[in-house]
Parts: structure tokens; C-alpha cells; sequence
């Protein structure tokens, strides 16, 4: 993140960055894999080890409460491809005569869930533990009202029995990220398609095994497809998830430096989303780790007009000055 290269940059110009060796990470590929980091993880494993691991990509729910998080949902993506016949038809004269790829692929994404929200793979809740959230240590707030005003949400998806929080922080999910197949530019054509295609998502959590969950998901297809037509899941990526331990120095610091900056006792937090990256570099690394940083909820992020608050800016490069300052000096207990 920009703040966190101009907070180090203001410490050294400044000479006040004592007692800390900073090993600064800057990757561009967290959306699509961070495959290259992965090869670097590899090559560069003596020279990536430390202390202290923080990942500068998480946010909070508003600058009025400061948050550390402590853990994010691994993800897994695929495509799925339905293929009906050899060639598109002509929806006249086929028409009640042949089955088509759109038709079978809408037929069994909507097998996936039950009216609960539940997820009806096979297995797919199996090896799921649910966290406890302690109130008081995390900050489970959550406005159901001024959510769905402030997106237009029409429906929730929370599993029936959970709170919306426990829905998105310590339970799988599984996603329909898009479906295209037929005729879909302007205008209109008659046409039976003989291919369709999902775009499909799982987040994981703490305990589930993505190759695990791929192949259920994989076998759950293949059964459920209406008979005679063929279907097939490519697995795109196997992001894992990320869990860590908020008893840490590492967490008790950012805990310390947020608690200073904002004026307020920072919680913690998990994070529905991914970045598969961290577990990965917490282990290289032989590291305690945690999620920082300071986006928020109504930043448009992954849509249009998408942003960064210039007050969010400076709370950033605040607290990355005062964790370093904090672990220079070494006045975590102070």
C-alpha cells in the first residue's frame, strides 16, 4: 500500500527508524494468484524470514473503529462448462425437442442451495469448526438496515441459525460469480446454445482442505447434471485461508499503535474476503502475522469508481509509523 512505502520513507529521511530491520514486500498479483511471489517464496526463503508479518490489505467497517484482523476465508475458483449438442439451434425448430446448455446449467446451479442458504455439495460443511467471537474482543457490529441501504440489497444470503458477521467471517460460502452462453450482445437471436458457462467461487475457512472441496464440488456437478448432458469444472485457483492468534507481539503491537492513532481500543476482526498470500508468507517467513490497513466497506472495491479516502491515507501512514516506532523502541508494554 502507497502509505505504508511513505510512512518508511518519511522514518528514514527523518532518521527515525532505530532497532527494526524492514523487509518491504510490494506484489501487483494478489487478484490473480500472486503466482510470481509464490516462485520468490522458493527461491528467497533465508532472506524473507522476520519477526513480525503484516499485510498491508485489509480495512474496517469506518475510520470511527480501528480494527486488526486476525484471519480471512481461503478461496477457490472455477468455471464450469455445460455442453448440450455439437452445434447452437435454431429455437423454432428444436424447440421441445432439445435440451439446452443454458437451460441444464441454470437447472443445476439452482441445486446448489436449499431455502436456509445451505450449501448442498456433499461434505462441504464437514470439517467446518466455528470460531467463537468473543464480544467485547471483536467487532461484531453489524447494521442489517444501513447495509442493505447503502448497497440496494434486496436479499440476504446469511445461513439460516447464523448472524450475518458469523455468515461472512467463519462459514464457507459458495458463489455464482457470473454465467454467460447463447446469444448475449444486442438484439435479440433465436438460438437453442449448445454450450453455457458459470464462473463459480468457494470461500473456505480454518479446517477445510481446498483440494477437498474441489473434487466434492466436481463430483456434485457431474451427479446432479441432467442426464445425457455433459459438464465439466476446471479449477482455476486454490487459495488457502489465513488464521492467526491474536496473543501475539505482532498483533499486540498493531493493536497498540491503532489503539494511539485512532484514540479509541482497536478490536479485532476477521475478514470475509481472501488473500491467500499471507499463510503462505507467514510460513516462509516463520512468522506471526496479522491484517492491516484501513479501506472501508463503501470504497467501491472491484467496482466503478472505486477509492481511497484521504483521511483513510493518513490513518495509514500514521499507524505504520507508530508499529515501527513501537517495535524500534520496544515500548509495547509501556
Amino acid at each position: 500500500c502507497f502509505y505504508t512505502y511513505i510512512a518508511l520513507k518519511a522514518l528514514v529521511e527523518l532518521n527515525l527508524l532505530h532497532h527494526v530491520n524492514v523487509k518491504l514486500i510490494i506484489e501487483g498479483e494478489e487478484e490473480i494468484g500472486s503466482h510470481s511471489l509464490k516462485k520468490v517464496l522458493g527461491t528467497h526463503a533465508q532472506q524473507l524470514k522476520a519477526d513480525h508479518l503484516y499485510v498491508v490489505d485489509s480495512g474496517m467497517k469506518s475510520l470511527e473503529q480501528p480494527v486488526i484482523g486476525i484471519g480471512a476465508r481461503g478461496i477457490l475458483s472455477f468455471e464450469l462448462e455445460v455442453t448440450s449438442q455439437n452445434t447452437d439451434l435454431h429455437s423454432g425448430e428444436h424447440g421441445g425437442l432439445a435440451f439446452s446448455a443454458t437451460r441444464a446449467l441454470v437447472e443445476v446451479l439452482a441445486k446448489c442451495f436449499d431455502q436456509d442458504g445451505k450449501v448442498l455439495v456433499n461434505h462441504f460443511y464437514d470439517d467446518v469448526k466455528p470460531l467463537s467471537l468473543e464480544k467485547g474482543s471483536f467487532d461484531v457490529t453489524f447494521d442489517q438496515n444501513e447495509y442493505q441501504k447503502n448497497y440496494g440489497i434486496k436479499a440476504l444470503a446469511n445461513l439460516k441459525g447464523t448472524t450475518l458477521t458469523e455468515s461472512n467471517w467463519i462459514y464457507p460460502t459458495l458463489e455464482i460469480n457470473g454465467i454467460y452462453g447463447g446469444y448475449t450482445d444486442q438484439g435479440f437471436k433465436t438460438v437453442l446454445p449448445a454450450k453455457a458457462y458459470a464462473k463459480l467461487s468457494i470461500r473456505s475457512v480454518p479446517n477445510q482442505d481446498p483440494k477437498k472441496l474441489a473434487d466434492d464440488l466436481g463430483k456434485f456437478f457431474k451427479k446432479q447434471i441432467r442426464h445425457g448432458i455433459d459438464c465439466k469444472l476446471k479449477v482455476l485457483s486454490l487459495g488457502n485461508y489465513f488464521i492467526s492468534t491474536p496473543h501475539s507481539k505482532c498483533v499486540a503491537v498493531a493493536k497498540k499503535a491503532y489503539t494511539q492513532v485512532f484514540d479509541k481500543p482497536c478490536l479485532y476482526s476477521l475478514c470475509g474476503g481472501s488473500i491467500p498470500i499471507t499463510a503462505d508468507l507467514a510460513k516462509t517467513a516463520h512468522a506471526n502475522a496479522c491484517l492491516i490497513g484501513t479501506g472501508l466497506m463503501d470504497d467501491n472495491i472491484h467496482a466503478p469508481n472505486e477509492h481511497f479516502q484521504i483521511e483513510s491515507f493518513k490513518k495509514g501512514f500514521l499507524t505504520i509509523a507508530k508499529i515501527l516506532d513501537i517495535l524500534g523502541n520496544d515500548t509495547i508494554n509501556n
